[in-house]
């Protein structure tokens, strides 16, 4: 499965934007300094609890890219919010935070600058749940989602951002992010896939 970290700086400061979780790219909020794509492949699934029980109800992964870094999902805690399951799709480098207390001494925004720079990304998340997420969803008989039709100066944008998305896609992996209408619940849902 392909996944996606990004490198955000905040519009306001220019600044690295440092989070202790993926971040997707508001458009008024941030610009995108880089896009890093990473192929996981699952190779433990356990049973875990919740933040607020210790009954092993929910489901944990680990997985590993092609250098042997190992991610981690909803492992070896699940966390949920109100209203999102976006965690469900969230990997993080294992060691983040152990690797960050041994060198605490560069603070925040060098260690992950350092990350940044060997081309690592701490926090990632599923590709096509990301693509989704950012200019998907169900379409009106003209093939518009409620977004596109609703709030077209912010669709713009999100577009934009799609695009460049696909663009590095295509240059990193060789392999196409390509947009299709399917059926979903009897509605038509625009949707993406990877193709070669």
């Amino acid at each position: 499965m392909f996944t996606i970290g990004l490198v955000l700086n905040s519009k306001s400061t220019g600044k690295l934007s440092i989070h202790g979780h993926f971040v997707n790219p508001v458009p008024h909020l941030y610009t995108i300094s880089k896009i890093q794509f990473n192929e996981l492949t699952i190779t433990e699934h356990h049973k875990v609890s919740g933040e607020w029980s210790n009954k092993k109800e929910y489901d944990g992964f680990k997985a590993v890219d092609k250098n042997g870094l190992i991610y981690s999902n909803q492992y070896p805690i699940a966390s949920y919010g109100q209203l999102t399951d976006n965690k469900n799709h969230e990997f993080e480098l294992d060691l983040v935070e152990e690797t960050y207390e041994k060198n605490s001494h560069l603070g925040l925004d060098k260690f992950f600058e350092n990350l940044f720079s060997q081309n690592l990304s701490p926090y990632n998340y599923e590709l096509i749940r990301f693509m989704n997420e950012l200019d998907g969803g169900f379409v009106d008989e003209n093939n518009m989602t409620d977004y596109q039709r609703d709030y077209p100066e912010v669709y713009s944008e999100l577009e934009k951002i799609s695009q460049q998305i696909q663009q590095q896609f295509k240059q990193d992996t060789g392999l196409n992010l390509v947009s299709r209408i399917d059926r979903k619940f009897g509605k038509n849902y625009k949707g993406w896939i990877i193709e070669s």
